[in-house]
C-alpha cells in the first residue's frame, strides 16, 4: 500500500489533479494520525482522519482514488496532527510505525501545505512525540 503505479500500459496522460482533491484534508479540532503523500513525483498531499485507528487507514481512501485514476503515488511517511480551530493552531509531530519516514521526517513539507490551506493558523512541527 505505501507505493502504488499508475494503470499497467497508461500512456501518461495529463493527471487529474482536481479529482485527486485539496491538497490537505484533516479532521477539524481533533489529534489525528496523518500521512503525507506523493503524488506522480511531483505533488505533495496531506491526509489526516481522527478514526483512522492506523495510518493505513487515513491514507487509504486517498491512495485507492490514486488507483482508480491510474495515478502513481508514494506515501512518503506520517506521524500526528493535533488541530484546533478555537485556538487557530496546529501541530505537526510525531511517526508513524506503519509508514516510517525513509530518511529525516518531512513534517516540514507537510507543514507548509497546512500553512498555504490555513493561513490564519500557527502551523508548528516536532519530531518527537507519538
Amino acid at each position: 500500500m505505501r507505493e502504488g503505479a499508475g494503470a499497467p500500459g497508461n500512456a501518461k496522460a495529463a493527471v487529474p489533479w482536481v479529482e485527486l482533491g485539496a491538497h490537505c484534508v484533516i479532521d477539524d479540532d481533533a489529534v489525528q494520525k496523518y500521512v503525507l503523500i506523493e503524488v506522480e513525483r511531483s505533488r505533495l498531499f496531506v491526509r489526516g482522519s481522527e478514526s483512522a485507528a492506523y495510518h493505513k487507514d487515513a491514507a487509504r481512501p486517498f491512495t485507492a482514488q490514486c488507483r482508480k485514476l491510474g495515478v502513481a503515488y508514494d506515501v512518503l511517511g506520517g506521524g500526528r496532527i493535533e488541530h484546533s480551530t478555537s485556538a487557530k493552531t496546529i501541530k505537526v509531530y510525531g511517526f508513524s510505525y506503519g509508514f516510517p519516514w525513509r530518511g529525516a521526517p518531512l513534517h516540514e513539507e507537510a507543514a507548509k501545505l497546512l500553512r498555504r490551506d490555513y493561513p490564519s493558523f500557527t502551523v508548528t512541527t516536532s519530531n518527537e512525540g507519538y
